[in-house]
């Protein structure tokens, strides 16, 4: 079972590194979600919170301006 973890890790590793871009990044879009923005914001701040603190801060806007009546967010916008 353990060879097959590692296997299907490797399959993993390898499509992952065929779709990373000339410049050493991956490019695409989130989701505009509750959920895709906190991650967004989570990882900007684990990276360099001083070089993203606009980004960060926007994300944190867009999460305060969609929280639903009850508190939370759910899994999407709407």
């Amino acid at each position: 079972m353990k060879a097959l973890g590692e296997e299907l890790r490797a399959r993993i590793v390898e499509r992952l590194l065929a779709e990373l871009g000339s410049g050493g990044h991956w490019t695409g879009e989130l989701s505009s979600s509750p959920l895709a923005t906190a991650v967004a914001v989570f990882a900007l701040a684990a990276v360099d919170s001083d070089k993203h603190a606009p980004r960060i801060h926007a994300g944190l806007c867009w999460l305060t301006e969609h929280v639903n009546d009850d508190g939370g967010w759910g899994d999407c916008d709407g």
